[in-house]
């Protein structure tokens, strides 16, 4: 494969996948899959499609925990309230429904802590989503923030203004969401991080041996799992499934210049070296900008 410039939009049970986990719980997937029904019109002309379907997917998860109620049965009117949130001086952040989430995702189980306890793929979604970005170094021309959740909140209260209970009853039902894929890297993996006069290129290691070249991604849900050429599993902070999805979208095969979808599932193998943006990075950045090659 090759690096391709042009970007794509993501197809719902494609963004879908990206959520969910193949350990995800039953309540988190009828979560998103409420939540894609509900946005379902006009979801090919949405920008942000990710973060606006992240967003609601918490929002009701959060909301059937609260009312002891599966998410499809949570009123529509219920989730346009919980939108609106009271504007907090000098700041967008809907700090009072990102509060909510998280004492819901807590007693739910998806929070955890200590040094021996991974983190829950939902809790990464969340946590994700309420990031307030700043640039890592400090020479950096980037703004800062405000995080995906913030602006997902506007655009969710404009999109969901006009809907009503009768509306939402003759939507279609959601998609079944894309699966894990699993890519095969016959050379290096390197995440790459830039901003401002600053960029940097850091080859993937297992931690058991070192090796550098070969091996194999395992993109499931928001979750990546790398194996290397000698069998040895490990994560990588640096890496997440959304940024490695990103990054297999911007690949080509040279036989028909043919592209990989970033949702796709399956098995799909990268030949040479696979360039993916560091996971404190926005996630469109581009792996492979034209100033660093």
């Amino acid at each position: 494969m090759t690096h391709d410039t042009e970007p794509t939009g993501r197809t719902l049970p494609d963004a879908m996948g990206y959520l969910v986990a193949s350990s995800a719980p039953q309540p988190w997937r009828e979560a998103v899959a409420r939540a894609a029904q509900l946005l379902t019109p006009g979801w090919d002309n949405l920008r942000g499609q990710g973060s606006l379907l992240g967003t609601l997917a918490l929002a009701l998860y959060t909301l059937a925990h609260e009312r002891q109620q599966p998410p499809a049965d949570v009123p529509v009117e219920v989730v346009k309230e919980a939108l609106e949130h009271q504007e907090q001086p000098h700041t967008p952040e809907p700090y009072e429904l990102q509060q909510r989430m998280k004492d819901a995702l807590t007693a739910t189980g998806q929070v955890r802590s200590g040094p021996d306890l991974h983190e829950t793929p939902v809790w990464r979604v969340y946590r994700g989503l309420v990031h307030v970005w700043h640039p890592e170094v400090e020479t950096s021309d980037w703004e800062p923030g405000p995080s995906e959740m913030s602006c997902a909140v506007q655009r969710l209260r404009e999109l969901m203004a006009g809907l009503d209970a009768d509306r939402a009853m003759l939507l279609p039902e959601a998609p079944e969401p894309t699966g894990p894929i699993r890519i095969t890297v016959t050379s290096w993996v390197r995440t790459v991080r830039y901003g401002g006069a600053s960029a940097a290129s850091i080859s993937v290691r297992c931690p058991t041996c070192n090796a550098l070249e070969g091996g194999t991604l395992l993109v499931d849900g928001p979750d990546a799992t790398c194996t290397c050429a000698n069998g040895h599993t490990f994560t990588q902070p640096t890496l997440s499934g959304p940024h490695i999805r990103n990054a297999l979208a911007q690949c080509v095969y040279p036989e028909g210049d043919t592209r990989v979808p970033g949702g796709a599932s399956g098995s799909v193998t990268v030949q040479g070296e696979f360039r993916v943006a560091s996971s404190s990075m926005p996630e469109h950045a581009d792996p492979w900008p034209a100033w660093f090659v």
